[in-house]
């Protein structure tokens, strides 16, 4: 999936489940009222360049055992935060913006490591990263 508008859904924008794979890239994600991504049930799919914004509740949301490889997106201006990993989600993130998010820039679950590298956080309202426990 490249290069598309997809906004104003009443729930995500993008939803990947199920041991979903494939490539989200290039697009502009938007004014949905879920996440602009989600990602759970062992999918991993490439989220790479995208502009992830406007969203009512986080950017991108992986949970429940997703995975992928979150790669250049910028992700700003989200209702929560840019993006929350929660209940065992594992992506690999790399060189993304986050940032202007109206609560965190990176929520992440503080059981699991974050894998994240290069990686520019600033300018969310509460903080810019945050882990959670259980």
């Amino acid at each position: 999936m490249t290069d598309n508008d997809i906004y104003d859904n009443l729930e995500c924008g993008v939803f990947a489940h199920d041991g979903a794979h494939g490539r989200i890239e290039g697009n502009r994600i938007y004014g949905n009222a879920y996440a602009g991504v989600e990602i759970k049930d062992m999918s991993a799919p490439v989220v790479k360049g995208n502009r992830i914004y406007h969203g009512q509740t986080s950017g991108i949301y992986v949970h429940s055992n997703g995975r992928g490889k979150l790669v250049d997106n910028d992700v700003f201006e989200n209702g929560l935060h840019g993006i929350m990993i929660l209940s065992r989600g594992h992506p690999y993130m790399a060189r993304n913006k986050v940032h202007d998010n109206e609560e965190c820039g990176v929520v992440a679950h503080a059981a699991y490591a974050l894998d994240a590298v290069s990686n520019r956080i600033w300018g969310n309202k509460i903080r810019n990263v945050q882990t959670v426990k259980s």
